[in-house]
């Protein structure tokens, strides 16, 4: 078990990584948590989240659809540029936008007497407030409600499709809070946890296991390795088994911290939906193993190692939608997403919290994106060693190029 050792010896040998990647950005994300809202509701009480409306249009039914989300939701003020929209949604300023273009009630109109399809407003919801759901299906009802209104004749005016529409809403079923068996749901503070240490799971464990086999790649090295008593597979093995270790360590960690600061806001969530989430995490940790695997078959510099951890750590973040709604990036950005690991992730995550039974059917679609990490973890180790084996035959490395080139070359 020398070779065990030696490689947990080189990750330990590196602290500095271990106090910057793993400590102080863990406690980031515990920050990033306790910004968010805690607490279960054993009463009902009507939610009124903050709501952005952009009116290009300023038509009498886009002006009415702010007078009666007025009365459900609080308005708030957002500058119609893409900058500032992507700022409101990033720090929860507003939880939901919706986007009207100009025409949109003169087209809302006309579908309504000519039978033909409405038209659609843009909207941005953010991925940590159910509350922007909510705000979505008011917009919607008002729309529909007043649509019906014209196509059916008993509103003449859009004024009067309004007017009808408003009194419509005002009518409220009685509501009771009830839980899902004896559980509680996840704390959203946990919840946003754990979505951020997705970005500490790729630079820590992606940097450590990065540097540790990159030490084992170089060339004098890998040729006394070649005449040591103990064969490749068995070398290979034990090295494999200490960066298991390391990987699954930095999960534990990520566990361990989460529960203990965030352990009470959990009330009495189902064990079964944190083992999920938990389940989860653990396989983007291989994810990061294999990342950091590719990164020592590429290059053996511990700036680039570092560098390309870190960059990937972030574009996985930013395209899985872990800090920003991906519904604010367009289309482009969420087809990109679903090739990335952070998607499934963040997916898992958003499923889990949203779970109200444990029927295979159910659980089908948490368990495949599981999965699905777990295969992108595959594939990246199948690139790292086909990689490392481009790598064993170059000249640099002393491969079988090195054999063929002149001497003095």
């Amino acid at each position: 078990m020398q070779v065990f050792k030696t490689t947990l010896r080189i990750v330990l040998r590196h602290p500095t990584y271990l106090i910057v990647y793993v400590v102080l950005i863990s406690s980031f994300a515990v920050f990033m948590g306790l910004s968010l809202y805690s607490g279960t509701p054993t009463e009902f009480t009507q939610d009124r989240p903050a709501v952005a409306i952009i009116d290009r249009d300023r038509s009498e039914i886009t002006q009415g659809l702010a007078d009666v989300l007025s009365e459900h939701v609080t308005l708030v003020e957002v500058e119609d540029s893409r900058a500032a929209l992507q700022e409101a949604s990033a720090k929860s300023f507003a939880v939901y936008m919706v986007i009207l273009p100009e025409g949109f009630g003169e087209g809302l109109v006309a579908s309504a007497r000519d039978g033909k399809p409405a038209p659609q407003a843009e909207t941005v919801l953010s991925y940590a407030s159910v509350s922007a759901y909510s705000a979505d299906a008011l917009v919607n009802e008002y729309l529909n409600t007043a649509r019906v209104h014209l196509a059916m004749g008993s509103a003449k005016t859009p004024a009067e499709a309004v007017a009808l529409a408003r009194a419509d809403m005002a009518h409220e079923a009685p509501a009771s809070v009830a839980a899902f068996g004896a559980s509680s749901p996840l704390s959203q503070q946990w919840v946003g946890y754990m979505l951020f240490s997705s970005y500490t799971a790729v630079i820590s464990v992606g940097t450590l296991v990065g540097l540790s086999l990159a030490s084992f790649n170089r060339t004098e090295t890998r040729r006394r390795n070649l005449v040591a008593p103990l064969g490749p597979s068995a070398m290979g093995l034990q090295t494999a088994a200490a960066c298991v270790i390391a990987a699954v360590a930095v999960g534990i960690w990520i566990t361990g911290l989460g529960l203990a600061v965030f352990g009470g806001s959990l009330g009495t969530a189902d064990a079964r939906m944190l083992v999920l989430v938990l389940a989860a995490l653990f396989a983007y940790c291989f994810v990061a193993l294999a990342i950091g695997f590719l990164l020592s078959q590429l290059t053996r510099s511990e700036l680039a190692i570092n560098a390309a951890a870190n960059i990937s750590g972030l574009v996985m973040a930013f395209l899985g939608g872990v800090w920003v709604p991906l519904s604010i990036l367009g289309e482009g950005v969420i087809a990109v997403g679903h090739f990335v690991p952070s998607f499934y992730y963040a997916d898992t995550i958003s499923r889990a919290s949203a779970l109200q039974s444990y029927r295979l059917s159910d659980l089908a679609p948490l368990l495949g994106n599981i999965g699905i990490i777990l295969l992108f973890a595959l594939a990246i180790f199948v690139v790292g060693l086909v990689a490392g084996r481009v790598r064993a035959q170059s000249a640099d490395a002393g491969g079988s190029a090195a054999a063929e080139r002149p001497q003095g070359a």
